[in-house]
């Protein structure tokens, strides 16, 4: 099945994590952006006319933030089979799904947070040596 990719964020943030993807990974022509609140158009339409504009295609939405009013309105969508709707959307996050889009898509969700989640490392506590030569 065809994967689509939806980055929702409050703000310009979904374009700017989507401008930092392509310099590193270039063009995704499989993603959509949607940064709410920076026009007058009404949140809950926009979200219903981008929904509206998938077919039978897997949708996977990365949103920003858990319980925020941007990942509020994607619930409602969730009962749909073939609807994915992740929080806490970040770079490290978005290299590792387009890295794996090959994959099936309940095992490339999974993967890529696990993956994601060992990017969070406080820096003042390592070894700055050891750490300079990953570099």
């Amino acid at each position: 099945m065809n994967k689509k990719f939806v980055i929702a964020t409050h703000g310009n943030f979904a374009a700017g994590l989507y401008h930092s993807l392509t310099i590193i990974m270039g063009e995704q022509p499989d993603f959509s952006l949607l940064c709410a609140y920076t026009t007058d158009e009404n949140i809950e339409i926009q979200i219903k006319e981008l929904m509206n504009s998938f077919a039978d295609e897997d949708v996977i939405i990365l949103t920003d933030i858990f319980g925020g009013s941007v990942n509020n309105y994607f619930m409602k969508y969730i009962e749909q089979r073939n609807i994915h709707l992740v929080t806490g959307v970040n770079l490290p996050l978005l290299l590792e799904i387009v890295c794996n889009k090959h994959l099936p898509t309940d095992e490339m969700i999974e993967n890529a947070i696990e993956a994601a989640s060992h990017s969070f490392q406080y820096c003042r506590h390592l070894d700055y040596n050891i750490a300079n030569e990953d570099f």
